[in-house]
């Protein structure tokens, strides 16, 4: 198998099912609003699966790269 066959096959093979997808999206606003109440800057192509528990300590900073996965 080529290094891209295998590429693309890891890709199928960590892709979330389609109804988890389902739930997920509708989600997003509020997980974005938790986000930004903490004070953590949104991300590019960030996959938030659940409500992740964010503490920061006061006069701190989070963050968190692009192409970030969350499971919570």
């Amino acid at each position: 198998m080529g290094g891209s066959s295998r590429s693309a096959w890891r890709k199928v093979r960590n892709m979330p099912s389609a109804s988890l997808e389902l739930r997920r999206r509708p989600a997003w606003p509020l997980v974005r609003a938790h986000f930004a109440w903490r004070g953590v800057d949104w991300g590019r192509r960030w996959k938030i699966f659940g409500r992740p528990i964010i503490q920061r300590h006061c006069g701190r900073r989070i963050a968190l790269g692009n192409g970030l996965t969350l499971r919570s």
